[in-house]
């Protein structure tokens, strides 16, 4: 008898690899993307019809708000284009400022320093 773990294994690793062998000639419109029913990423996404590996994001810049279209799933807190990049790793909506930092901004990071667990 097979598990649902092997039954799961088994129906990934054949996904990847149509996925892999696909030519994703049937690509579908641009559609909302969830984390699950009813709670939208912020994002959309298309995908191949065929196969249903996700082809590119498009999302809109937090700082600049212009609309770009990317490969890898954009992150939903901190989405910055390629241009705002230059200007720093994180975007402070708050304060309107760009950070390099592995904190973000320094400046709403030291009110969580001050709440005492």
């Amino acid at each position: 008898m097979i598990s649902a773990k092997k039954l799961k294994e088994e129906y990934e690793r054949k996904l990847k690899d149509l996925q892999n062998e696909c030519s994703h000639n049937d690509i579908s419109e641009w559609m909302e993307h969830s984390w699950a029913p009813a709670h939208f990423s912020g994002f959309q996404l298309k995908q191949c019809n065929y196969c249903w590996k996700i082809i590119e994001y498009r999302t809109s810049c937090i700082a600049c708000k212009i609309k770009f279209i990317t490969k890898e799933q954009p992150k939903r807190n901190n989405c910055l284009c390629d241009r705002c990049l230059k200007k720093g790793k994180y975007y402070c909506v708050t304060h309107k400022k760009f950070y390099d930092g592995t904190q973000g901004c320094p400046i709403c990071m030291k009110y969580f320093d001050e709440i005492k667990m």
